[in-house]
Protein backbone atom coordinates (compact mmCIF):
# COMPACT_ATOMS: atom_id res chain seq x y z
CA UNK A 1 0.00 0.00 0.00
CA UNK A 2 1.08 3.44 -1.23
CA UNK A 3 0.95 6.00 2.18
CA UNK A 4 1.17 10.21 1.16
CA UNK A 5 2.22 12.48 2.73
CA UNK A 6 -0.12 14.64 4.33
CA UNK A 7 2.40 18.18 4.67
CA UNK A 8 0.51 20.55 2.52
CA UNK A 9 3.02 22.37 -0.61
CA UNK A 10 4.19 25.39 0.95
CA UNK A 11 5.53 26.73 -1.96
CA UNK A 12 4.30 29.51 -4.64
CA UNK A 13 2.95 28.78 -7.72
CA UNK A 14 3.47 30.48 -11.23
CA UNK A 15 0.10 32.33 -10.58
CA UNK A 16 0.33 33.17 -7.52
CA UNK A 17 3.96 34.82 -7.78
CA UNK A 18 2.95 36.36 -10.62
CA UNK A 19 0.17 38.47 -9.02
CA UNK A 20 2.62 39.26 -6.10
CA UNK A 21 4.35 41.38 -8.43
CA UNK A 22 1.83 42.55 -10.12
CA UNK A 23 0.47 44.10 -6.53
CA UNK A 24 4.15 45.24 -5.81
CA UNK A 25 3.99 46.33 -9.42
CA UNK A 26 0.65 48.59 -8.66
CA UNK A 27 2.00 49.52 -4.99
CA UNK A 28 5.46 51.08 -6.77
CA UNK A 29 3.38 52.90 -9.95
CA UNK A 30 1.32 54.63 -6.96
CA UNK A 31 4.03 55.76 -4.61
CA UNK A 32 6.80 56.67 -6.77
CA UNK A 33 4.94 60.03 -7.70
CA UNK A 34 4.63 60.81 -4.42
CA UNK A 35 7.99 59.79 -3.06
CA UNK A 36 9.28 62.30 -6.10
CA UNK A 37 7.11 64.96 -5.19
CA UNK A 38 8.32 64.70 -1.33
CA UNK A 39 12.20 64.87 -2.84
CA UNK A 40 11.24 67.99 -5.31
CA UNK A 41 9.81 69.58 -2.16
CA UNK A 42 12.97 69.30 -0.86
CA UNK A 43 14.58 70.16 -3.50
CA UNK A 44 12.70 73.32 -4.09
CA UNK A 45 13.07 74.29 -0.15
CA UNK A 46 16.98 73.80 -0.87
CA UNK A 47 17.13 76.48 -3.82
CA UNK A 48 15.10 78.52 -1.27
CA UNK A 49 17.78 78.54 1.20
CA UNK A 50 20.31 79.32 -1.39
CA UNK A 51 18.67 82.25 -2.94
CA UNK A 52 17.83 83.64 0.81
CA UNK A 53 21.81 82.66 1.64
CA UNK A 54 22.32 85.09 -1.61
CA UNK A 55 20.23 87.65 -0.26
CA UNK A 56 21.53 87.80 2.99
CA UNK A 57 25.23 88.16 1.56
CA UNK A 58 23.86 91.01 -0.70
CA UNK A 59 22.58 92.88 2.60
CA UNK A 60 26.09 92.13 4.05
CA UNK A 61 27.45 93.72 1.32
CA UNK A 62 25.36 96.87 1.44
CA UNK A 63 26.61 96.86 5.06
CA UNK A 64 29.65 97.07 4.53
CA UNK A 65 30.65 99.07 1.29
CA UNK A 66 27.16 100.86 0.94
CA UNK A 67 26.12 99.71 -2.11
CA UNK A 68 24.45 96.57 -3.49
CA UNK A 69 26.75 94.40 -5.62
CA UNK A 70 27.30 95.67 -9.35
CA UNK A 71 26.85 93.71 -12.88
CA UNK A 72 30.28 94.18 -13.25
CA UNK A 73 31.64 94.46 -16.89
CA UNK A 74 30.47 91.66 -19.81
CA UNK A 75 32.67 88.99 -20.85
CA UNK A 76 35.62 90.75 -22.46
CA UNK A 77 36.99 91.58 -19.26
CA UNK A 78 39.36 90.26 -17.04
CA UNK A 79 39.18 91.02 -13.55
CA UNK A 80 40.33 94.03 -11.88
CA UNK A 81 42.98 94.05 -8.81
CA UNK A 82 45.44 96.12 -6.95
CA UNK A 83 48.83 96.57 -7.65
CA UNK A 84 49.46 93.98 -4.87
CA UNK A 85 47.07 91.83 -6.44
CA UNK A 86 43.60 91.89 -4.12
CA UNK A 87 40.52 92.10 -6.00
CA UNK A 88 39.36 95.77 -6.45
CA UNK A 89 35.16 95.98 -4.74
CA UNK A 90 31.86 96.37 -5.87
CA UNK A 91 31.84 99.25 -8.25
CA UNK A 92 35.43 98.33 -9.47
CA UNK A 93 34.87 95.29 -10.08
CA UNK A 94 34.40 93.83 -13.72
CA UNK A 95 33.46 90.44 -12.69
CA UNK A 96 29.59 90.64 -11.55
CA UNK A 97 27.47 89.98 -8.49
CA UNK A 98 28.14 86.26 -7.72
CA UNK A 99 32.07 86.70 -7.36
CA UNK A 100 31.46 90.41 -5.45
CA UNK A 101 29.82 88.25 -2.67
CA UNK A 102 31.86 85.71 -1.95
CA UNK A 103 33.45 87.18 0.99
CA UNK A 104 30.09 87.37 2.73
CA UNK A 105 29.34 83.60 1.48
CA UNK A 106 32.18 82.46 3.51
CA UNK A 107 34.10 82.13 0.16
CA UNK A 108 36.92 84.21 0.86
CA UNK A 109 39.79 81.96 -0.22
CA UNK A 110 37.90 81.83 -4.11
CA UNK A 111 37.44 85.57 -3.83
CA UNK A 112 40.92 86.28 -2.71
CA UNK A 113 42.76 83.81 -5.14
CA UNK A 114 45.51 85.25 -6.95
CA UNK A 115 45.37 83.32 -9.81
CA UNK A 116 42.43 84.47 -11.82
CA UNK A 117 42.01 80.93 -13.73
CA UNK A 118 41.81 79.00 -10.07
CA UNK A 119 39.38 81.81 -8.82
CA UNK A 120 36.55 81.32 -12.11
CA UNK A 121 37.06 77.59 -11.18
CA UNK A 122 35.86 77.13 -8.34
CA UNK A 123 32.60 75.49 -7.19
CA UNK A 124 30.17 77.27 -5.02
CA UNK A 125 27.58 74.91 -3.85
CA UNK A 126 25.03 77.69 -2.67
CA UNK A 127 24.82 78.91 -6.81
CA UNK A 128 23.30 75.70 -7.65
CA UNK A 129 19.63 74.43 -7.95
CA UNK A 130 19.80 71.19 -6.45
CA UNK A 131 16.01 70.41 -9.05
CA UNK A 132 18.67 71.08 -12.58
CA UNK A 133 22.30 69.59 -11.37
CA UNK A 134 25.06 68.97 -9.31
CA UNK A 135 27.79 71.60 -8.63
CA UNK A 136 29.83 71.57 -11.70
CA UNK A 137 32.64 73.61 -13.70
CA UNK A 138 32.13 73.79 -16.64
CA UNK A 139 34.71 75.07 -19.95
CA UNK A 140 34.02 78.62 -20.80
CA UNK A 141 35.77 81.60 -22.86
CA UNK A 142 36.88 84.96 -22.21
CA UNK A 143 36.83 87.24 -18.75
CA UNK A 144 40.75 87.44 -19.43
CA UNK A 145 41.02 83.74 -19.29
CA UNK A 146 41.91 81.39 -21.84
CA UNK A 147 39.19 79.83 -23.90
CA UNK A 148 37.83 76.30 -22.35
CA UNK A 149 39.45 77.49 -18.58
CA UNK A 150 36.99 75.69 -16.45
CA UNK A 151 34.25 78.35 -14.79
CA UNK A 152 32.16 77.43 -11.57
CA UNK A 153 28.00 77.70 -13.16
CA UNK A 154 25.53 79.37 -11.85
CA UNK A 155 22.10 78.74 -11.88
CA UNK A 156 21.05 82.06 -10.55
CA UNK A 157 20.70 85.56 -12.24
CA UNK A 158 20.80 88.92 -11.07
CA UNK A 159 17.89 91.54 -11.69
CA UNK A 160 18.64 93.89 -14.98
CA UNK A 161 15.19 95.15 -15.20
CA UNK A 162 13.70 95.72 -18.75
CA UNK A 163 15.51 96.62 -21.96
CA UNK A 164 14.65 96.91 -25.60
CA UNK A 165 18.23 95.99 -26.72
CA UNK A 166 18.03 92.40 -24.00
CA UNK A 167 21.75 93.73 -24.28
CA UNK A 168 22.22 97.12 -22.77
CA UNK A 169 25.51 99.05 -23.52
CA UNK A 170 27.42 99.07 -20.20
CA UNK A 171 27.55 102.98 -20.10
CA UNK A 172 23.83 103.27 -21.07
CA UNK A 173 22.44 105.20 -17.84
CA UNK A 174 19.06 104.71 -19.10
CA UNK A 175 19.11 101.58 -20.60
CA UNK A 176 18.16 99.32 -17.36
CA UNK A 177 15.64 99.84 -14.71
CA UNK A 178 16.80 96.80 -12.23
CA UNK A 179 18.72 96.45 -9.23
CA UNK A 180 22.44 94.97 -10.73
CA UNK A 181 23.74 97.35 -12.53
CA UNK A 182 27.04 97.66 -15.10
CA UNK A 183 29.86 99.19 -13.85
CA UNK A 184 30.60 101.60 -16.53
CA UNK A 185 27.56 103.79 -15.34
CA UNK A 186 27.64 106.70 -12.70
CA UNK A 187 25.00 104.77 -11.57
CA UNK A 188 25.76 103.26 -8.34
CA UNK A 189 22.77 101.29 -6.56
CA UNK A 190 21.71 101.27 -2.87
CA UNK A 191 19.08 100.88 -0.58
CA UNK A 192 18.05 104.60 -1.08
CA UNK A 193 17.58 104.06 -4.70
CA UNK A 194 14.85 101.12 -4.04
CA UNK A 195 12.15 103.56 -4.50
CA UNK A 196 9.24 101.27 -4.41
CA UNK A 197 10.69 99.01 -1.01
CA UNK A 198 13.20 96.34 -0.51
CA UNK A 199 10.23 94.02 0.27
CA UNK A 200 8.69 94.80 -3.80
CA UNK A 201 11.51 94.96 -5.35
CA UNK A 202 13.16 91.71 -7.20
CA UNK A 203 16.77 91.21 -6.54
CA UNK A 204 18.09 87.77 -7.76
CA UNK A 205 16.09 84.85 -8.86
CA UNK A 206 16.49 81.74 -10.83
CA UNK A 207 17.50 81.59 -14.59
CA UNK A 208 16.20 79.63 -17.21
CA UNK A 209 18.46 76.76 -18.64
CA UNK A 210 18.98 75.08 -22.03
CA UNK A 211 19.41 71.73 -21.73
CA UNK A 212 20.16 71.17 -25.40
CA UNK A 213 23.38 72.46 -24.59
CA UNK A 214 24.33 70.80 -21.08
CA UNK A 215 26.98 68.63 -23.33
CA UNK A 216 28.96 71.48 -24.73
CA UNK A 217 28.45 74.66 -23.23
CA UNK A 218 30.77 76.66 -24.90
CA UNK A 219 27.67 76.41 -27.96
CA UNK A 220 25.39 78.37 -25.72
CA UNK A 221 26.00 82.05 -25.12
CA UNK A 222 24.23 81.86 -21.73
CA UNK A 223 26.53 79.22 -20.02
CA UNK A 224 29.77 79.56 -21.54
CA UNK A 225 31.44 82.03 -18.93
CA UNK A 226 30.52 80.82 -15.01
CA UNK A 227 29.55 82.70 -11.85
CA UNK A 228 32.40 85.17 -12.47
CA UNK A 229 30.92 86.84 -15.42
CA UNK A 230 29.57 90.45 -15.64
CA UNK A 231 26.82 92.43 -17.53
CA UNK A 232 26.17 88.88 -19.59
CA UNK A 233 22.98 86.73 -19.85
CA UNK A 234 24.75 84.28 -18.34
CA UNK A 235 24.75 86.30 -14.70
CA UNK A 236 21.86 88.49 -15.56
CA UNK A 237 18.56 88.71 -16.56
CA UNK A 238 16.02 90.99 -17.95
CA UNK A 239 12.23 91.58 -16.93
CA UNK A 240 10.79 91.81 -20.87
CA UNK A 241 9.51 87.85 -20.52
CA UNK A 242 7.90 86.35 -17.76
CA UNK A 243 9.72 83.59 -15.90
CA UNK A 244 9.61 80.05 -17.92
CA UNK A 245 10.46 76.45 -17.20
CA UNK A 246 13.98 75.47 -18.11
CA UNK A 247 13.68 74.35 -22.58
CA UNK A 248 15.47 72.04 -24.39
CA UNK A 249 16.04 73.96 -28.21
CA UNK A 250 18.86 75.43 -30.71
CA UNK A 251 18.42 78.79 -29.81
CA UNK A 252 21.98 79.68 -28.29
CA UNK A 253 20.95 82.37 -25.21
CA UNK A 254 17.96 83.04 -22.76
CA UNK A 255 17.17 86.15 -21.58
CA UNK A 256 14.58 85.09 -19.28
CA UNK A 257 14.50 83.78 -15.63
CA UNK A 258 12.86 80.64 -15.12
CA UNK A 259 13.90 77.14 -13.73
CA UNK A 260 13.83 73.41 -13.72
CA UNK A 261 10.58 73.41 -11.42
CA UNK A 262 7.08 72.44 -12.55
CA UNK A 263 4.79 76.09 -12.66
CA UNK A 264 7.15 78.06 -10.30
CA UNK A 265 10.56 79.81 -10.20
CA UNK A 266 11.67 81.65 -7.40
CA UNK A 267 13.60 84.69 -6.55
CA UNK A 268 14.98 86.96 -3.50
CA UNK A 269 13.78 90.44 -2.69
CA UNK A 270 15.83 93.21 -1.23
CA UNK A 271 15.02 92.61 2.16
CA UNK A 272 15.66 89.15 1.75
CA UNK A 273 12.67 87.19 1.57
CA UNK A 274 12.55 84.34 -0.88
CA UNK A 275 9.36 83.94 -2.88
CA UNK A 276 8.15 81.59 -5.98
CA UNK A 277 6.20 83.77 -8.87
CA UNK A 278 4.26 81.65 -11.31
CA UNK A 279 5.16 81.41 -15.12
CA UNK A 280 2.02 82.95 -15.58
CA UNK A 281 2.56 85.58 -13.93
CA UNK A 282 1.16 88.82 -15.41
CA UNK A 283 3.53 90.59 -17.49
CA UNK A 284 3.31 94.32 -16.12
CA UNK A 285 3.52 92.68 -12.86
CA UNK A 286 6.86 91.10 -12.92
CA UNK A 287 8.07 93.96 -15.16
CA UNK A 288 7.25 96.32 -12.13
CA UNK A 289 8.86 94.22 -9.44
CA UNK A 290 12.12 94.27 -11.46
CA UNK A 291 12.02 97.92 -11.86
CA UNK A 292 13.67 99.64 -8.88
CA UNK A 293 11.45 102.69 -8.91
CA UNK A 294 8.24 101.72 -10.74
CA UNK A 295 6.25 103.74 -8.55
CA UNK A 296 3.32 101.24 -7.57
CA UNK A 297 4.83 97.67 -7.54
CA UNK A 298 2.66 95.32 -6.11
CA UNK A 299 2.23 93.15 -3.04
CA UNK A 300 4.42 89.98 -3.75
CA UNK A 301 2.87 88.49 -1.11
CA UNK A 302 -0.42 88.70 -2.99
CA UNK A 303 0.54 87.28 -6.08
Amino acid sequence: MTIRSARPNNGFTIVELLVVIAIIAVLVALLLPAVQSVRESARIAQCANHLKQMGHAAQLHHTQWELLPSGGAHWTYKRTKASNGAPLRSFKQNWGWAYQILPFLEQQAAYENTDDAKAAAAIIPVYFCPSRRRPVALPGITNGLADRTLRGALDYAGNGGYSSTLFPALNNENGVDGVIQPIKTTKRINLSDIKDGAGSTILLGERQYNRYFAADPLQAADENNGYIDGWDWDTIRWSNSIPARDRRDTTTYSHRFGGPHSGIAQFVFVDGSVRKLSYRIDPSTFRALCNRAAGSSPDPAAL
